[in-house]
């Protein structure tokens, strides 16, 4: 930092470091010189920031995040009728349930012997819906059956998305 301004106040005065030093170095303390101006009603401003001034950090206590840890802070909102909202048991954990599609379309392509069940390709595979899950089907096994990309994109239900109206 005092490098940093010593250099600005020299190009900003066309002045060498020892002529800088004589024009803005004040005693600020007995024991203490810095760089420093005087203002309009005679005060000294200084332009350098103390270093050997103390500053206190206030840490952050550090809190159990409920939502990591629900042992630490269960946290039940309840209606004006003291009936939970919440279930606590059935809360979200962070993880998704694509595992045990990707468990179920594994065990369809093993089924399915890695090959299209309509032209028996073995390129590009997909696990196909027979009755659509918008339509009340399931990942059931039964409800699957592996067919390559073209085959699939023939089917009705292709690329067809849950309405949301």
């Amino acid at each position: 930092m005092k490098a940093r301004l010593v250099g600005w106040l020299e190009d900003k005065h066309g002045l060498g470091y020892r002529q800088i030093q004589a024009i803005y170095e004040l005693q600020q303390t007995p024991n203490r010189k810095n760089y420093g101006v005087k203002d309009a009603e005679g005060g000294i401003v200084y332009l350098f920031k103390m270093t050997d001034v103390h500053l206190t950090r206030y840490r952050a206590s550090k809190r159990s995040n409920p939502y990591i840890d629900p042992e630490q802070h269960q946290t039940q909102i309840t209606s004006n009728s003291d009936t939970a909202l919440i279930n606590v048991d059935a809360a979200w954990t962070g993880q998704t349930n694509q595992n045990a599609w990707y468990e179920v379309r594994l065990k369809v392509l093993e089924r399915d012997e890695y090959q299209c069940r309509q032209c028996g390709s073995k390129d590009a595979l997909d696990v196909h819906h027979i009755r659509a899950r918008r339509d009340g089907g399931s990942d059931d096994p039964d409800n699957l059956m592996t067919l390559c990309r073209t085959c699939h994109m023939k089917t009705n239900s292709f690329g067809q998305r849950k309405s949301t109206s």
